[in-house]
């Protein structure tokens, strides 16, 4: 947050909302507890690559390490990984259009290639093997692939929307030129990981789990905003305008629907605790399943 706003204050300020809406899902070991440093570290070198300039030979080191970072997602959890992909495809392209030489973002997308490719050649390998198993087909099917053409995910896509009209309303405070077309990357990433169905037409019902991503897409964008308008919501804010209101009401909006889907995980972690008498009670029962797990079909307990 801090590099794209620099602003301390708006960063830890929406760092804290996002953390927030995901306080119960951010104790959840391995996912998304792990791979969300991933996804934030591949968000950053992405950054990192979109500010460089023409020729940099820094490409050949950021490209690097998002391809690490890609490589180990690509074992860990699908729907970090497939944003990044999104917004790194979104990215090169914006940066063969600024460079006027697509020659020079092959580079960057070979340099990424060849790293995930080293780094992530065993589940490759095993992906391939899976696709040649008979019931690999069937298992899709099992897990709620379907072959849909009709868009879902109506609220993740609305948030992002809503975002991109609010983006689109403050282009001219937004100085910098390459922050507003890297919001409006972040944005676009954000309907097409969850409209990608639309034109492939495969579908997951597990999709509902671009649904964090989305939200950090959004919330960097309002972050962004915020940044924009920070002369007028805050430096200012001794001057009571409908507009300024009109303005603030509007950045709340996204903030305040966000709070209300959310609360009740977050009540959950915050008010739900176990007695020591219940995990007595718990623990007692150990001996049960042991017998169990040894005297029964494997897996059935």
């Amino acid at each position: 947050f801090l590099s794209i706003t620099n602003s301390k204050r708006i960063s830890c300020f929406f760092a804290f909302i996002f953390s927030f809406l995901f306080l119960r899902e951010l104790g959840r070991a391995i996912n998304p507890q792990f791979s969300i440093i991933l996804l934030i570290l591949g968000l950053f070198f992405i950054w990192r690559i979109y500010q460089l300039e023409k020729n940099n030979k820094k490409f050949i080191l950021y490209n690097g390490l998002l391809g690490i970072v890609v490589g180990a997602l690509l074992y860990i959890y699908p729907y970090f990984w497939t944003a990044l992909a999104v917004l790194y495809g979104i990215v090169l392209l914006i940066k063969a259009i600024e460079w006027k030489n697509l020659l020079l973002s092959a580079k960057n997308l070979l340099v990424f290639l060849i790293t995930v490719g080293l780094f992530a050649a065993p589940y490759i390998f095993n992906q391939f093997r899976a696709f040649n198993n008979p019931a690999y087909a069937e298992t899709l099917l099992r897990m709620g692939l379907l072959n849909n053409h009709w868009p879902a995910c109506y609220y993740n896509v609305a948030l992002a929307i809503f975002t991109l009209f609010l983006l689109m309303l403050v282009k001219k405070k937004i100085k910098d030129q390459k922050l507003f077309l890297f919001s409006l990357a972040l944005l676009s990433s954000a309907i097409i990981i969850n409209w990608q169905n639309v034109i492939t037409g495969k579908y997951l019902l597990f999709s509902s789990h671009y649904y964090q991503v989305t939200v950090l897409f959004v919330v960097i964008v309002l972050a962004v905003i915020s940044a924009a308008l920070k002369e007028k919501l805050i430096l200012k804010a001794k001057l009571v305008s409908f507009r300024r209101l009109f303005l603030f009401l509007l950045i709340s909006l996204p903030l305040v629907f966000l709070v209300y889907r959310q609360w009740e995980p977050v009540k959950e972690i915050l008010l739900a605790s176990v007695s020591p008498k219940n995990m007595t009670s718990l623990q007692s029962l150990a001996p049960v399943f042991d017998w169990l797990n040894f005297h029964t079909s494997k897996d059935s307990v």
